[in-house]
């Protein structure tokens, strides 16, 4: 599956097509220089329309930590992020004090159990819930409540399942 695809593993249409040179380009990039894309791993399409709907007052609260979270800290006021590859923790903790980003909170944390709690926070209270880890069903259930009634809820599972609510209307991003 790649950002050319649905969850499905259908092509995205032929209105996407451009994006087949940014992903060319980025892998290319990656491959001999070792430069990432500060930018979420999902389709194009989705992280356009992500983009258009962000605000700069937002809480968020990832699960699934990666260059989604470099990405979502310059387009939202807070954000927490649980990630479960200390490998992966290590290399964001360097990536965030070296460019000096003060509105992440990263946590490690390898337990399903403790990704899929937040009982630390009071129902109603993020703007956004982005799961692109941990046990995503149990994440899905438990942090639905936390997100405020009216505004959008966003779930990326292994199957790239991408929709979001807004005034009780859900809607697919891609």
């Amino acid at each position: 599956m790649g950002r050319l695809k649905t969850g499905k593993g259908q092509f995205v249409g032929w209105k996407n097509l451009p994006h087949s040179l940014t992903s060319f380009s980025q892998a290319l990039r990656r491959k001999f220089f070792g430069r990432f894309p500060r930018q979420p791993w999902i389709p194009f399409a989705a992280s356009k329309k992500l983009d258009e709907i962000l605000r700069s007052n937002w809480k968020v609260w990832e699960v699934g930590s990666g260059f989604s979270t470099l990405w979502l800290s310059d387009r939202v006021q807070s954000l927490v992020s649980i990630e479960a590859s200390e490998e992966w923790f290590k290399l964001l903790c360097i990536m965030i004090e070296g460019e000096k980003i003060d509105n992440v909170d990263l946590r490690y944390e390898w337990r399903g159990s403790v990704m899929s709690d937040f009982s630390e926070l009071p129902d109603g209270h993020l703007d956004l819930l982005f799961i692109d880890g941990g046990p995503r069903s149990e994440c899905f259930t438990k942090g639905f409540p936390k997100v405020k009634k009216g505004d959008l809820f966003i779930a990326i599972t292994g199957t790239m399942m991408i929709f979001g609510a807004r005034a009780g209307t859900i809607f697919w991003l891609i």
